[in-house]
């Protein structure tokens, strides 16, 4: 009994950790956000622009092939109807150094164009994979 409560307590620590990889403001789990709209959100000078964003404020070396190494981070982010990136989270994760750099590089962030629907601006949720060089 005492090794299942041990086994059981390092995976809640384990889980835990996990999950602490996240940034941003988590009220928007809990709003409606959409996963696909009529007009999708742009990063400034689209998805090159980004992946150069990463290169230049990354401290760790990006590569420019996504899903070319088994070095991938996948990273889903809420851009709000303003534009603004106001939540972050590590979906898929290759360690610590990794994951933190992603989530620091996603905190500098310039406003996007906002994703619209019906007209309006709205907010989304975005996935972002990153590929470091091995």
């Amino acid at each position: 009994m005492r090794i299942i409560f041990i086994l059981l307590l390092f995976l809640f620590i384990d889980v835990a950790n996990v999950q602490a990889q996240s940034w941003g403001d988590t009220t928007y789990k809990r709003k409606r956000i959409f996963m696909k709209t009529e007009v999708m959100p742009q990063f400034p000078d689209g998805s090159k622009g980004m992946y150069e964003f990463f290169e230049k404020h990354s401290k760790l070396q990006i590569s420019k092939e996504p899903f070319s190494s088994a070095k991938n981070v996948i990273a889903e982010v809420v851009i709000d109807s303003i534009g603004n990136v106001v939540y972050a989270n590590i979906l898929q994760g290759i360690g610590d150094n990794y994951n933190n750099d992603v989530i620091e590089v996603i905190k500098k962030m310039p406003p996007w164009k906002p994703a619209h629907q019906n007209g309006k601006a709205v907010p989304i949720l975005l996935t972002i994979p990153v590929t470091f060089k091995q």
